[in-house]
């Protein structure tokens, strides 16, 4: 399947609660934007988050932390789809690359203009 996205996010003080790691809620944040890019890349239209799953953060990532997130679609109904996500972070100096966490979220297609369901059907191009 297609819809690979890639996001990258330097942690920063702003994504904290006054201490160096990063608030949780940030973290799920980023992910929540980055499945919903790659579901939204393979249908064409908007989706909504209807369900997160196993998500367990392994390593809570800390100030001038890269976090990397990569999004990909595992499978598709109708008008539903399932992203798997992973996330590690590097160190500010590059030393060390630590896998942050994994999951799944499902997202279900809007409705069009027309009214009409929005299919999960693969909007991509072949390059």
């Amino acid at each position: 399947m297609a819809a690979r996205i890639v996001m990258l996010e330097t942690i920063t003080h702003e994504h904290t609660r006054g201490d160096e790691e990063a608030d949780t809620g940030v973290l799920l944040r980023f992910m929540d934007i980055c499945t919903c890019a790659s579901a939204e890349a393979y249908t064409g239209v908007n989706c909504v988050t209807v369900a997160v799953g196993d998500v367990v953060l392994e390593y809570v990532p800390r100030v001038g932390d890269v976090v990397e997130l990569v999004a990909q679609p595992v499978l598709t109904g109708n008008t539903s789809l399932e992203i798997a996500l992973t996330a590690t972070a590097e160190s500010r100096l590059g030393l060390h690359r630590r896998n942050v966490c994994s999951g799944t979220f499902t997202y279900v297609t809007t409705r069009t203009k027309e009214g009409a369901s929005g299919a999960c059907v693969s909007h991509e191009t072949s390059a």
